[in-house]
């Protein structure tokens, strides 16, 4: 009995033991767990606090393992919607096509908004291929330095050409020269920052070329890409406020522009382009001259731009007036547009570019005349005019002083004489040139050959049998009734006489030293000053087709009069009449 209850003891206590080594085997089990996480996040455990700070800690750790994971993913996420938006707007509004034929010389500085506009075109390549697995473009990076910075400048280009380097991309520098150095300390028209931006336009074209040639491709698959942001629309239009601009010309920049140049980042901000690299850990160079409040831009980016945000309630807020304003000024200029082909259609379909005639001006709005006369002068010069500007001209052409002329700047003199308005370039007294056509429309009398310069807005009139024998006289166009003839204005006729065979003749406008000698004066005199006395009107003194043997001028067409030495027989060689109707 004593065995038993021994043995039933014993078992007992084997029992508890066992427990017990259970107990504390699963417990320095779970603190080996712990200290194992313990050790990696390089804490020790000392006592119940110092475990119970660890466990804290390895909460802490887990939870900032779990929200870094979600950062990446969103990360990810928003450089995924990043490429998406630059991409859609190449095949919107840049236009390409993405296949395989077109490169993009992308201009990069150094600065955040060209790095951002590299890379992100870089790997929008990389991962958009055609069928045959090519890439979508071939990619040229182009740097300019301007060398205004000394060794910041040069630095900035070593590092461009690393970045390039990097990702295999084509290279390309263009440094300015000597000769670029003496025309800037020459030039006092124009400031740094425009003659810059001119140099650069010129050198990115002649990239474009050399490009073209060497890659086999026509210059319209080949774009130039600027990295211009939605921060740069809103200080390019208050810069257009600033400076004067008209209504229809308070617009930021379009995606497309100057034929070749494309802004994909438009509608991207620049803090998006610079989380962009900061999520990426890409380097940019910062140019020290964007602080210098001496150039109008930077003032307005570093010192009216935060205002206006400000009071505006924020960023968002003002983009969102930016691009209102911009839109209804979008719509004027396309209103006005039309209204102005629709006028230039009608009354001036036959005149040369450089000519306006003021006839039919008047019966516009005062609006479409600003506009007229505006589209007028900016693109026959390509200079830009304030709207400051453009009233003193709308006043002067609309005052009782209709001979007049201004210097626009750039070699261009604007002049107005009568009822026309021209443009020529310093030096040319009047518009007869500008008038002449460049390749003369050839026509043959007898053996006698006439070439005619005026035929874009003269037309001479023949038949089969010749030259039209018009059965009035020249002296009925110089007869008061023929001036109230509905046919004055447009036909016109003069017998010349004492042409000799083979002689060529030609039919052009007014140059300067043009003499005339009508049959009734004693000798020959300006002819400018035979017109006034004829009572030509000032404007269209220019605009008389007049024919001339050599640089004798032998008649005057629409006056149907004939010099001296050719208005009657002396020669017995055939008379000829010329005839010609006004187009």
């Amino acid at each position: 009995m004593v065995s038993y209850r021994l043995c039933l003891t014993s078992l007992g206590l084997f029992a508890i033991m066992g427990y017990c080594l259970l107990n504390v085997a699963s417990s320095f089990k779970r603190e080996l767990a712990t200290s194992l996480l313990l050790k990696k996040a390089r804490f020790s455990v000392q006592g119940r606090h110092g475990q119970y700070l660890a466990r804290e800690k390895v909460f802490q750790i887990h939870t900032a393992r779990s929200l870094a994971s979600r950062a990446m993913t969103s990360d990810d996420n928003d450089d995924e919607k990043l490429l998406q938006k630059v991409q859609d707007t190449l095949a919107g509004s840049c236009g390409l096509q993405f296949n395989g034929n077109e490169c993009l010389i992308l201009c990069v500085s150094g600065g955040s908004d060209s790095i951002a506009l590299a890379e992100l075109i870089n790997r929008i390549n990389k991962k958009t291929k055609i069928m045959d697995g090519r890439s979508a473009f071939s990619l040229e990076v182009l740097h300019f330095n301007h060398k205004l910075r000394g060794k910041e400048s040069d630095n900035e280009a070593i590092f461009v050409e690393k970045f390039c380097s990097q990702r295999e991309m084509s290279f390309n520098l263009r440094e300015w020269t000597e000769n670029e150095e003496l025309n800037r300390k020459a030039s006092k028209t124009i400031g740094i920052q425009a003659r810059s931006r001119k140099w650069r336009r010129q050198e990115a074209l002649h990239v474009l070329q050399a490009i073209a040639h060497q890659k086999s491709l026509p210059s319209q698959d080949i774009r130039i890409v600027t990295a211009h942001h939605s921060e740069d629309q809103e200080e390019t239009v208050i810069l257009q406020l600033l400076r004067g601009a008209h209504l229809s010309g308070l617009q930021g920049m379009k995606s497309t522009s100057f034929g070749q140049y494309i802004k994909p980042l438009l509608n991207v901000s620049k803090q998006d382009l610079v989380s962009f690299l900061e999520r990426n850990g890409i380097e940019w160079r910062e140019d020290s001259s964007n602080k210098l409040r001496k150039y109008k831009r930077n003032q307005v980016r570093l010192d009216i731009l935060p205002q206006l945000r400000d009071l505006a309630g924020g960023s968002a807020a003002f983009r969102l007036r930016i691009e209102e304003l911009a839109h209804q000024s979008q719509l004027l200029e396309e209103h006005l547009n039309i209204e102005v082909t629709r006028w230039n259609e009608q009354y001036r379909d036959s005149v040369p570019s450089q000519l306006l005639p003021l006839s039919n001006f008047n019966i516009v709005s005062p609006l479409l005349q600003n506009e007229i006369l505006y589209q007028f002068i900016t693109r026959q010069t390509g200079s830009e005019l304030s709207f400051q500007q453009l009233q003193r001209i709308y006043d002067m052409v609309n005052s009782e002083n209709n001979i007049w002329s201004i210097d626009l700047g750039s070699n261009w003199i604007l002049q107005q004489k009568g009822e026309m308005l021209m443009l020529l370039l310093a030096g040319d007294s009047h518009p007869g040139s500008l008038l002449d056509d460049s390749k003369p429309k050839t026509h043959c009398v007898g053996e006698t050959t006439i070439f005619s310069y005026v035929d874009q807005h003269w037309a001479l009139e023949e038949n089969s049998s010749g030259w039209v024998k018009d059965p009035r006289s020249s002296a009925f166009y110089n007869s008061p009734s023929a001036k109230n003839n509905k046919d004055f204005p447009k036909i016109h006729s003069v017998v010349c006489f004492n042409i000799q065979n083979q002689q060529k003749l030609e039919i052009r406008f007014r140059k300067a030293g043009d003499k005339f000698q009508a049959p009734w004066l004693p000798k020959d005199q300006k002819l400018k000053d035979f017109l006034r006395g004829q009572k030509v009107q000032l404007h269209e003194r220019d605009l008389l087709p007049l024919l001339c043997l050599g640089d004798e001028v032998i008649a005057v067409i629409p006056l149907g009069i004939v010099s001296s030495s050719y208005h009657k027989d002396m020669t017995g060689f055939p008379a000829i009449r010329i005839t010609m109707a006004k187009r």
